[in-house]
This record gives structure tokens, C-alpha cells and sequence, in this order.
């Protein structure tokens, strides 16, 4: 019986690989679970603040470049 190619070996190691990544996953997410954070926080005064003052700077901007008032 003849030995497998050397790309057949190559594809079988990789599927191997890719198959003990998944389990590995999958046994990280028991111990580790799945814990949902919250998508967006409320920024601070002080940074609501800032992207206010930033939003305006280059709303001003536009307008002296472009001839528009916002």
C-alpha cells in the first residue's frame, strides 16, 4: 500500500488542528461561560464635554470651508 502524499498529510494535520481548537473552545466555554457586558456605558460629563466641544469645532470648520451654518 502506498503512503499518503505529502499534501494529504499536510490537510489532515490541519483538519486535526482545527478540530482541537473547536474542542478546545468548546471546554474553555463551560469553565468560562458566556458573560454579557453591556454593548454601550454612558461616557462622563467631562468626555461628553469634550466631544461636544470637538463637534462643534468641526461643525465650525465646515461652515468657514464650505459656506454653511449649522
Amino acid at each position: 500500500m502506498d503512503p499518503l502524499p505529502h499534501p494529504a498529510i499536510v490537510l489532515l494535520i490541519i483538519i486535526g488542528v482545527a478540530i482541537a481548537v473547536a474542542i478546545g473552545y468548546a471546554i474553555w466555554s463551560l469553565f468560562h461561560g458566556h458573560h454579557e457586558t453591556p454593548a454601550t456605558t454612558e461616557p462622563s460629563n467631562e468626555q461628553a464635554g469634550y466631544m461636544r466641544e470637538v463637534r462643534l469645532r468641526n461643525q465650525d470648520f465646515m461652515a468657514k470651508n464650505y459656506g454653511r451654518k449649522f
